[in-house]
């Protein structure tokens, strides 16, 4: 009897290794582990149990736990058919909003979805706030709530009557099938626990129980796992997750597009109102900025005494000279022109008239001249 146990323990060391070798399949896992128990079941009555493991259908457990039709062609997790109204309300369904919202009294909304979200029952992940400098001090909020599945519908309306939506979207995500499968491989896993533990109350030597124990710790490592994957997964399902963000604003987006007329008068007030904000904002730059440009001031003045003032002087000099010089030019020029008007005039000599129709004398010739000098005669 002894040799027979210690021979069925054996067999089961051995299958429970082939069987943490292929985790990556729930299925193949507890196949193995059935067939290895069933060769030690003629001896320890475990044999019922086996089976009852290795036959385990997620697909079964999943329409047996009110899941609804399982469908099993589809690749992908979270692909489920519809078997009714009662099905559908069991599907494990992962709802997230995202919403962008404005309003023109930032502090009263916000009070207002505080007070609602804890109303509800809800909390809030995160709370980001912040102002614009560059626009009017524009404040602006974004939010993630987690809020009760079935009170998400009341904050959403809350929203839609104290706000103006400018957008929104929303995503399911079906995760039904991965949630029956991890909760499946669970059940699994405790079943196997538990024969463990039983084992290793059998176990009658040193290498046994060391074997059991490596098993059990791995076996229970798994469940661990499991066990946080479903409550991450129930956390998201029984919570829905809103995404708000909150802009303040001065005038509300109109929600349907204005008429021809309508256009130009928004159109016109918009570039006005734009205007005043341009001069609003030049004003308060030059206020804000009003240190740095007196020290720009006192910087230029400094320049102009130190370095072009006297620049400007040598200037100024140079110019002066040479308009004395001129003046001094045109007055000399005046006082020679006053002189010869005062100088009396000299009467010139008359030259005889020459008769019109007399002819002028020829030019002597060469020659002429020549026989006239003497010392040319000599020669």
């Amino acid at each position: 009897m002894k040799k027979t146990k210690t021979v069925c323990l054996s067999a089961i060391l051995i299958a429970v290794a082939l069987t943490a070798c292929g985790k990556s399949s729930a299925a193949t896992d507890t196949e193995m582990a059935g067939s290895s128990y069933k060769m030690a079941a003629p001896e320890m009555n475990y044999a019922a149990e086996s089976e009852d493991i290795v036959d385990y259908d997620y697909e079964e457990a999943a329409a047996d736990e009110g899941y609804g039709e399982v469908s099993s062609k589809g690749s992908e997790a979270g692909e489920v058919t519809e078997s009714g109204a009662a099905a559908n309300s069991d599907r494990k369904l992962i709802r997230t909003v995202n919403m962008s919202v404005e309003t023109l009294e930032y502090d009263a909304l916000m009070g207002a979805v505080k007070g609602k979200v804890s109303q509800l029952g809800g909390y809030f992940e995160s709370i980001n706030e912040g102002k614009s400098t560059y626009s009017n001090n524009v404040r602006s909020a974004s939010l993630t709530i987690r809020i009760p599945r079935e009170n998400a519908d009341n904050l959403i309306a809350v929203m839609e009557q104290q706000s103006n939506i400018t957008s929104r979207s929303e995503n399911i995500s079906d995760v039904t099938l991965d949630y029956v499968d991890k909760e499946s491989h669970k059940k699994t896993l405790k079943a196997e626990e538990a024969r463990l533990l039983k084992f290793m109350e059998e176990a009658e030597s040193v290498e046994d129980l060391i074997s059991i124990e490596a098993r059990l710790s791995d076996v229970r490592y798994q469940i661990e796992s499991m066990e946080s994957q479903l409550r991450t997964y129930d956390n998201k399902i029984n919570y829905t997750t809103i995404y708000l963000d909150i802009t303040e604003v001065e005038k509300i987006t109109p929600q349907e597009e204005p008429g021809f007329l309508q256009h130009i008068k928004e159109g016109f007030l918009d570039s006005l109102s734009d205007a005043i904000d341009i001069v609003k904002n030049i004003f308060a730059w030059f206020i804000i900025n009003s240190p740095y440009l007196v020290l720009l001031a006192i910087f230029a003045l400094l320049v102009f005494l130190i370095v072009l003032r006297p620049i400007i002087k040598k200037i100024k000099k140079s110019n002066e000279k040479s308009r004395q010089a001129y003046l001094e030019h045109v007055r000399q020029r005046q006082e020679a022109q006053q002189q010869a008007q005062n100088q009396p005039q000299t009467p010139q000599p008359q030259q005889p008239s020459q008769n019109k129709n007399q002819q002028p004398a020829p030019a002597p010739s060469i020659e002429t001249k020549n026989n006239k000098d003497p010392n040319n005669a000599n020669k």
